[in-house]
């Protein structure tokens, strides 16, 4: 029997401004503007090689790559700028060790605990590495079709010598969590948050260096891992407080773009005299506080336990006054996470304004300050249910941070810890409705799929569009269920690949799915009076998925993919832009490749089939 569990999700309608509203006495407005969660990242330029040092004559910038998945170490590309490419041939490659005469590639700048994220596109057979401090290597190779994953495979952190000086015995490394590797040839992303080794006033090591967190893909496959020590092939044997970052040159060819970097300096911002006022009322706005008398004032050091400063759950309202100092000149984002509303003023100007309501809300604000000391205003209301005020600052060369710092962190809260419930596929698919995130949009009409043979997707019934792809296990929905679920959203445990949306059928009359002998949905929808079916479902070969789309009578033109780049590979496959390769199955239908599409005309004796890689 297939099995289809329906989880009933709660909407909740929140209704967060930065306006001006009309529960607002005061009447002061503040832009409608919508905020990052965090500063920008700097984007390192590739428009020449001037962002390194000397570099060997194998390093260059192009404008294109592109890279046949069915041969070793191939690369093509045009002349140009925006890619930074590796292009070591394979003259001289030692077998032993995979690898060819080629140099290295250091930044013309040094880094101690740094962000990073960067694309980068590797060939099938091919290797490299990006040592952070020019000392710890993230691994980059070729290995999405490895089963087993190790330290020496994609998202892996590779080993260290047990002795620097003895250099035969390799030791730690850490593997990736899964495989969240693509296919040789397209380009895969990674985000990194590295932490550098710490040391004394007398210059002794007392920290080692971290890799806080690496995601592959979108994937988490690195969490909080010590490193004690360089990698084996590092050129350093010594540890440092700042170094740049080096790219590996000599293992085989491979290619960079979209490199940003954010670092981060050890000087922090400091809220301290943080005096309060307090006083008695009930509201759901943010009142007028100088019609208000103040019941209770003093000071204190942080704003964690307000109904024990209040000496009540409900009904009180009160303003925090304190002294800002900032160590830098320079834009600064503050972020108010409230329950139930209030404004944050800097220097008497309105930054945020957090009319929270019940259930809380999160409101961010842009304000240039100058190094050194600045006031800082924060007003709260408190009408029903929890109380809480967390105020966050980030700043040039500051990581965002919770304000007042705490010397202890603090416990994290049971509604906002993760919620894990893994979803099993066993021997039958398993389809489960519930939200799922798409790019940067949740999307709430979605029939996800499970398949035995390890390969899942996500289909929008609304819209009748395949959006999602991933493989591996299938899914984990503690989100969803368990208390109630907080984003109510399934979460893949592989790395997704999103495609992207043509909206052709949005205007379609959804008309329901139905199993197939193997319980794989075949969904129906009705465009211009043409009744079309749309499957999806495992290939016979490993990691690829088969779609094909049939009409009833009549004919149908069909965008199966989009992209400014669209390259043509052996074998009849396609590149879209080096995102995922799709191959046609049916030579008998009309397909036109032209203009950034790929189209096909869809008839009752023509269906449409093909395949997805990734």
């Amino acid at each position: 029997m297939i099995l289809v569990r329906t989880f009933l999700v709660l909407f909740s309608l929140s209704i967060i401004a930065t306006s001006c509203q009309v529960d607002r006495p005061s009447g002061e407005e503040i832009d409608d503007e919508v905020i990052s969660e965090f500063l920008p990242l700097h984007e390192v330029s590739f428009s020449d090689l001037s962002s390194f040092t000397s570099a060997g004559e194998n390093w260059k910038v192009v404008s294109k790559v592109v890279s046949d998945f069915h041969k070793d170490w191939h690369f093509e590309s045009e002349e140009g700028a925006g890619i930074l490419l590796n292009n070591v041939s394979d003259e001289g490659r030692r077998d032993e060790m995979n690898a060819a005469q080629g140099e290295h590639l250091f930044t013309n700048f040094e880094h101690g605990d740094i962000q990073l994220e960067v694309e980068v596109m590797v060939p099938k057979e091919s290797n490299s590495g990006i040592y952070f401090q020019s000392r710890y290597e993230l691994q980059i190779r070729e290995t999405s079709g490895d089963a087993d994953v190790t330290s020496d495979d994609m998202g892996g952190i590779y080993a260290r010598w047990e002795d620097p000086d003895i250099r035969e015995k390799a030791i730690g490394g850490s593997a990736p969590a899964i495989n969240a590797a693509r296919a040789p040839g397209l380009w895969q992303q990674y985000q990194v948050l590295f932490r550098a080794p710490g040391f004394d006033e007398q210059g002794n090591k007392i920290e080692n260096a971290r890799f806080e967190y690496v995601y592959l893909n979108g994937y988490k496959v690195q969490d909080n891992v010590e490193v004690a020590g360089p990698t084996i092939e590092s050129p350093h044997s010594d540890e440092v407080a700042m170094a740049p970052i080096m790219i590996q040159g000599d293992h085989g060819p491979v290619a960079f773009r979209n490199l940003k970097v954010k670092i981060f300096e050890s000087e922090q911002p400091s809220l301290e005299n943080i005096s309060y006022k307090l006083y008695k009322g009930q509201f759901d706005f943010i009142p007028d506080f100088s019609t208000l008398e103040v019941a209770e004032e003093g000071n204190i050091e942080n704003f964690d336990d307000l109904t024990k400063l209040a000496g009540q759950n409900d009904g009180f309202c009160i303003v925090f006054e304190g002294d800002l100092t900032v160590p830098k000149d320079g834009e600064y984002l503050f972020e108010t996470n409230i329950d139930d509303g209030g404004d944050l003023f800097i220097n008497d100007e309105l930054v945020i304004h957090n009319q929270g309501e019940p259930g809380g809300g999160v409101e961010r604000g842009l304000t240039n300050l100058m190094q050194g000391l600045h006031k800082i205003r924060l007003t709260y209301y408190q009408e029903v249910w929890a109380a809480y005020v967390i105020l966050k600052i980030e700043g040039p060369g500051i990581e965002k941070m919770e304000l007042p710092v705490l010397k202890e962190p603090k416990p994290v809260p049971a509604w906002a810890r993760p919620r894990h419930l893994e979803i099993e596929v066993g021997a039958e698919p398993e389809l489960i409705r519930g939200f799922v995130d798409h790019f940067d949009t949740k999307k709430t009409h979605i029939l996800s799929v499970g398949t035995p043979q390890g390969v899942h997707y996500s289909y929008d019934t609304r819209n009748n569009e395949l959006i999602n792809l991933w493989k591996g296990k299938f899914a984990d929905v503690g989100e969803m269920w368990i208390n109630r679920g907080q984003s109510q959203r399934l979460d893949p445990l592989g790395a997704e690949l999103g495609l992207e949306e043509n909206n052709q059928n949005k205007n379609c009359l959804a008309k329901g799915y139905r199993l197939d002998g193997d319980g794989i949905p075949v969904f129906n929808y009705e465009c211009n009076g043409i009744s079309i079916s749309d499957k999806t479902s495992p290939s016979q070969k490993e990691g690829i998925v088969e779609r094909s789309i049939s009409v009833d009578d009549g004919k149908f033109k069909y965008t199966i993919a989009s992209d400014n780049q669209i390259d043509e590979m052996s074998e009849g496959w396609y590149s879209i832009g080096g995102r995922y390769y799709l191959r046609p199955l049916n030579q008998g239908a009309d397909w036109n490749v032209s203009n950034g599409q790929i189209s096909v005309d869809i008839t009752k004796s023509s269906m449409l089939a093909y395949e997805i890689y990734w």
